[in-house]
């Protein structure tokens, strides 16, 4: 009985780690689609502002960061990725 619940306790384990892998395989393929539409994507989240100011600006980056949140995983992941390298594009410039 205790070896039975041991194996059982592997199987569980060994499906979980295999769900774990596959979860993120997916999550990264959607990423990498979400990063090659990042334009379309920004143009909808920020769907209140005038159609030709639908891109990352002054302006537009507080509203983005707040609505970070409400975005899928891969969406929000890829967008985040997208703002620090600004971020961190505008802290080298200004050097």
């Amino acid at each position: 009985m205790h070896e039975q619940l041991k194996q059982a306790t592997k199987d569980v384990e060994r499906f979980l780690e295999h769900l774990r892998r596959r979860t993120e395989e997916e999550i990264k393929k959607k990423e990498r689609s979400a990063r090659e539409n990042l334009d379309s994507l920004i143009r909808q989240i920020l769907w209140d502002f005038p159609l030709e100011e639908r891109v990352v600006n002054r302006h537009s980056l507080p509203v983005l960061k707040r609505r970070l949140a409400r975005l899928p995983l891969p969406d929000r992941r890829a967008l985040e990725q997208m703002l620090k390298e600004l971020e961190h594009d505008q802290i080298s410039s200004q050097s």
